[in-house]
């Protein structure tokens, strides 16, 4: 009987643990959501403002860049590169990836487009990008602009 108990007690430690961590998490999401959110209300009155030379309607390169700096940058917070190799900022690899309205990454959607020539840097980009997952994005027409985007990772 004390056994059951002691069992009883171990899941609840446990269920409290688990509801613990998922509150943790949900309340590291929110602050970078509102970071993000933040961060976005900052450039749209960047962006409407005259004075800093650029027009209201941004084209789909320059939304597109914008967006893929943001993510790379998410991904780059996110990445361990291999260790044990020597530093070579010739290595590049270029990644595709799909995104989710929301920013998260679409799983088995992460395509390495060419390749550095060593798999373990190339997987830690591909790995990198789930860990950052979601990533920054707008919302309604300029997501469709980086819905699939390209991006490639130097050291």
């Amino acid at each position: 009987r004390q056994a059951e108990r002691q069992a009883e007690l171990e899941r609840e430690r446990e269920e409290l643990r688990r509801r613990r961590e998922a509150e943790q998490a949900e309340a590291r999401e929110r602050r970078m959501r509102e970071a993000l959110e933040a961060e976005e209300q900052d450039r749209r009155e960047q962006d409407d403002d005259p004075a800093n030379g650029r027009a209201a309607g941004a084209s789909a390169a320059e939304i597109q860049n914008r967006w893929g700096v943001l993510i790379k940058n998410r991904v780059e917070q996110n990445w361990v590169r291999p260790q044990g190799q020597r530093p070579n900022l010739d290595l590049e690899t270029v990644v595709n990836l799909s995104l989710e309205p929301g920013g998260a990454v679409i799983p088995g959607s992460v395509r390495v487009v060419e390749s550095s020539g060593r798999a373990a840097y190339d997987q830690s980009v591909v790995a990198a990008i789930y860990r950052a997952s979601p990533l920054p994005v707008p919302e309604g027409d300029e997501f469709e602009l980086i819905r699939d985007l390209q991006i490639s990772f130097r050291p």
